[in-house]
């Protein structure tokens, strides 16, 4: 890997500038360019997360499927009060498989991951805490 894929040069004395960015490795980029006017300054910042796009896409259909889109929530479990207390959560790639689910059943088309999710409660209508991690990850 190189020592600094970024770079910034004056062109001319027009107070124009070049940046040029030319990755060098695999993975995610974040690049920042600082500009003082006032102290004449021009700095870059980068930094580089490995992986794939592949791990990027499936990062983000999980975060659409926790934003609660195409998601399905059964094996639901209550407390004596009513309260619920325990329950599985699914999340899809399409709004039909998420139709397609059914309570308790094992669809796997489209599956995109499974939380389960607990609650305890302080009293009734208490509620005091929410746990939901994803299962097999």
């Amino acid at each position: 890997m190189q020592s600094n894929p970024v770079s910034i040069a004056e062109i001319g004395s027009s107070g124009e500038y070049k940046w040029q960015f030319t990755p060098n490795s695999v993975g995610w980029w974040k690049v920042e360019v600082v500009v003082d006017f006032n102290k004449d300054v021009f700095s870059s910042d980068y930094s580089v997360n490995v992986g794939s796009i592949s791990q990027l896409y499936d990062m983000v259909r999980r975060l659409l499927g926790l934003n609660h889109e195409n998601i399905f929530i059964d094996n639901t479990g209550y407390d004596a009060n009513g309260q619920m207390v325990e329950a599985r959560i699914r999340i899809f790639d399409t709004k039909e498989n998420c139709e397609a689910a059914t309570d308790g059943g094992s669809e796997t088309t489209g599956l995109i991951a499974t939380y389960s999710l607990d609650t305890v409660w302080e009293a009734i209508n208490e509620f005091q805490t929410f746990r939901q991690v994803i299962e097999g990850d």
